[in-house]
């Protein structure tokens, strides 16, 4: 979406999620001094985004553009800057945890627009059983997707149909001139085949060389890129994420390979636990794995939100 010239659809680096929990560390932001530290930090966390969103981030015009002295009137600062240094109308935000603060968005802003964009679990967990980031076993995998989509689809029932997008990740990979168009015309804003070619941007390019978690923006689109979970997941992990994600599946008109009567046979404690244990095993075994530059370029950024709590704890 960042290819498209009134689009601005920076990397993320998660405001609302990351802030929302540890706000009241910072006071009565309607206080000078307290706003001004939640702006700094919240600059300094966008500025060590591991796909660089540019020049640093101005402290002082991040507060003059402030309608209201909250968190997402500092998200929505930050957002406006970045739209006004690309010379974009439309500021969009890829954050997928920004459901959970929806209600913040549609109290603070006017009409906004949501694009869910989903895919089908069982390649979701194929992908992040390898991913450099976030759960490892199937099961929490699949726990987490479920427990996003279903928010998603709670809002969707919530949101007027001119404000709220539904698109599949395998739609748009069959027929992307097609799925995108309509994309744009939800938008109001015009589709051109031109947009395909966002792996030859300088962002696609840069993102890629970042980390392996992104390699695959040097690409076009790959139309292929479904059905994995196919070769990559064994039968048993399989049936876990069906298990786990069988009802919300079907809502979203993805097919089951195991019978329903197998899949109503739910998972025991005993089996959960071990999956929970075995997924921080994983977890540990991939960080101590992960390329040196990848985890200091996320460390570097979390280590703002580290020396926040640090500095509460000390007062």
């Amino acid at each position: 979406m960042n290819n498209h010239p009134e689009i601005a659809a920076p990397h993320p680096p998660h405001i609302l999620e990351r802030f929302t929990p540890i706000l009241d560390y910072f006071g009565d932001i309607a206080l000078d001094e307290n706003i001004d530290c939640l702006i700094e930090n919240v600059c300094e966390l966008v500025d060590r985004n591991p796909i660089s969103w540019g020049e640093k981030l101005d402290r002082n015009l991040v507060k003059e553009q402030l309608t209201e002295r909250s968190l997402i009137g500092v998200f929505d600062s930050v957002m406006k800057l970045f739209c006004q240094s690309n010379n974009a109308s439309v500021g969009v935000c890829k954050s997928l945890h920004n459901v959970r603060c929806y209600e913040e968005i549609e109290r603070y802003y006017d009409a906004p627009k949501y694009i869910y964009l989903h895919r089908d679990p069982r390649d979701v967990a194929a992908s992040f059983k390898k991913a450099v980031v976030g759960e490892k076993h199937v099961y929490c995998i699949a726990k987490r997707w479920e427990d996003l989509q279903e928010k998603c689809l709670e809002l969707q029932k919530q949101i007027p149909k001119d404000r709220f997008y539904n698109m599949s990740y395998e739609a748009i990979i069959k027929d992307p001139s097609f799925e995108l168009a309509k994309l744009f015309f939800f938008l109001k804003l015009k589709f051109d085949t031109k947009l395909l070619d966002f792996y030859h941007t300088k962002e696609a390019i840069n993102a890629s060389s970042v980390s392996s978690l992104w390699e695959n923006l040097k690409m076009p689109v790959m139309k292929n890129n479904f059905g994995k979970y196919l070769n990559e997941l064994i039968e048993e992990e399989i049936l876990i994420v069906e298990k786990v994600t069988c009802n919300t599946m079907l809502k979203l008109g993805y097919s089951l390979i195991n019978d329903l009567e197998l899949l109503s046979d739910a998972l025991t404690n005993s089996e959960i636990t071990m999956f929970n244990k075995l997924n921080e095993v994983s977890k540990l075994k991939m960080r101590n794995n992960v390329p040196k530059t990848d985890s200091q370029a996320r460390q570097y950024q979390l280590d703002v939100l580290k020396s926040i709590q640090e500095r509460m704890v000390r007062v």
